[in-house]
């Protein structure tokens, strides 16, 4: 197996995770996703209860 110079190896990983700043892009795993459909309804129900708690008062 051949290796490559000390200097180019460097190079490349430099290149790599410049390449990857650039690229960064946000990624929700469904796990994710689905938690923050829960999250999203939890809220709400609890936003309409606190609603109705005013509205009778």
């Amino acid at each position: 197996m051949m290796q490559v110079p000390k200097d180019l190896q460097n190079q490349l990983w430099q290149d790599i995770e410049q390449l990857e700043r650039n690229r960064t892009m946000p990624y929700i795993t469904s796990v994710e996703r689905i938690g923050i459909e829960k999250g999203m309804q939890q809220g709400m129900q609890q936003g309409v209860a606190a609603g109705v708690k005013v509205a009778r008062n």
